[in-house]
């Protein structure tokens, strides 16, 4: 019988989860010699002794194998999406399954996200690299922690993140994974009930932990906002990736090229921190990153009329730019991202609209405004390209938005996204 207890890595006693997640490792006719599980309250990976599982059964009970410190050269830890342990062992496993790129005599630490749980698991196996085969040293390229603290409310998480330099709050781990470093200290807020959107009576509460597949999902608050999230993430990579970013790391990082940045900005949304309250997020853009925790982003209730319209060189690739417009509390404001800098908010008079169906003057005076924004170039396009393509987007997420626009308004719009330049 199949040893199958399992148990969260968490600061606080957990019972084991022994029906609620399927082992990754240790199935029978595939050469796995063993697998094993430990109870542990925090992983230390600078002393490994601390972390030390002395030996564990095999499944049909009739090995046991002594799990060696000293084949630790260095522990490595990939977030959800994979890592390196021991003898240049290189595993990457999606949702349940895994990928050996190596074979060789370790002992394999990977943290299984599974029903807001980390689940530990230990596997033992006699397969020896060979000796001229080049073994991984150092990381090769890949993020690794010092420590991993699994906070058990935001409070706690704030205090560690204050205390312990360098740390960082961990979301989905899908940026922070592509770096090559040494985070000293990683939190993780799984156990805060941060994975939730809650609805009251004048506004809408996103957890920092809500993933942007829960986001795109989410039917009843698409609809009350225009649907602008839908379209903003639907694109980002794939489910999978989604089913794994947060909202709350996508909005902490501020990065200039966020799909869900420049959606969110549009709309009358504010961010929750720990330390600083409630801050507004166009004020929020343009802070200097400090030691706070996100916890929530907040969209109040209005009557939304809007439209977020970008443009990519291939799908699920970064937007070369991307719009929204929306129409709230009777004033139109219209966010630009992906410029590539940080996104800009256009409203009231400065972007020039004010009519509830706007007219052809109006939408030329939107285009002009927003092409009046600092734009640059990189990889994606020139500041040319992005200039123009801004104007057309605004054009045409305008009149998308507005639910009567004039036919004069569709002609404006349409000659803004053909007009002839020569941009590259």
């Amino acid at each position: 019988m199949r040893n199958t207890s399992m148990v969260h890595t968490s600061m606080k006693a957990v019972e084991p989860l022994s029906n609620m997640v399927t082992p990754l490792f240790g199935c029978a006719g595939r050469g796995h010699d063993g697998m094993g599980y430990r109870r542990i309250r925090e992983l230390d990976f600078e002393n490994p002794n601390r972390n030390r599982c002395e030996s564990f059964s095999h499944p049909a009970g009739n090995r046991t194998a002594t799990l060696e410190t000293r084949i630790y050269r260095s522990w490595y830890f990939f977030g959800p999406s994979g890592g390196v342990v021991g003898d240049g062992v290189v595993f990457t496993y999606f949702g349940t399954r895994a990928h050996r790129g190596a074979h060789g005599r370790a002992r394999i630490l990977c943290l299984h996200r599974r029903m807001g749980a980390y689940v530990v698991p230990l596997r033992y196996t006699n397969r020896v690299l060979p000796r001229n085969r080049p073994i991984l040293r150092d990381g090769g390229g890949m993020l690794r922690f010092g420590r991993y603290v699994r906070a058990a409310n935001v409070e706690d998480a704030l205090e560690v993140l204050r205390f312990r330099k360098g740390a960082q709050v961990m979301g989905g781990g899908m940026w922070m994974r592509l770096s090559d470093r040494t985070v000293p200290c990683v939190i993780d807020l799984s156990d805060c009930g941060l994975d939730k959107i809650e609805e009251t009576e004048d506004e809408y509460r996103i957890g920092a932990y809500v993933t942007l597949r829960d986001l795109e999902c989410a039917a009843d608050f698409n609809y009350r906002t225009g649907n602008v999230l839908n379209a903003a993430v639907h694109d980002i990579v794939g489910v999978q990736f989604r089913q794994l970013a947060t909202v709350g790391g996508s909005v902490f990082g501020r990065f200039g090229f966020s799909d869900v940045i420049c959606a969110l900005l549009a709309l009358d949304s504010e961010v929750e921190l720990v330390g600083a309250g409630r801050v507004p997020l166009a004020a929020f853009i343009d802070m200097p990153y400090e030691l706070d925790v996100l916890t929530h982003v907040i969209v109040k209730k209005h009557d939304y009329r809007a439209s977020y319209q970008c443009l990519r060189k291939a799908a699920t690739d970064f937007s070369t730019i991307n719009v929204c417009a929306a129409r709230w509390d009777g004033t139109w404001h219209v966010a630009v991202g992906s410029r590539p800098a940080k996104a800009r908010l256009l409203a009231g008079e400065a972007l020039g609209v004010s009519s509830a169906e706007p007219t052809a003057d109006e939408i030329a005076r939107a285009v002009e405004a927003v092409r009046g924004l600092a734009y640059s170039s990189n990889m994606w396009g020139s500041e040319r390209y992005r200039r123009h393509l801004a104007g057309a987007l605004t054009a045409r997420s305008i009149v998308q938005a507005a639910r009567y626009a004039s036919t004069e308004a569709y002609q404006a719009a349409l000659a803004a996204c053909t007009r002839e330049e020569a941009i590259r």
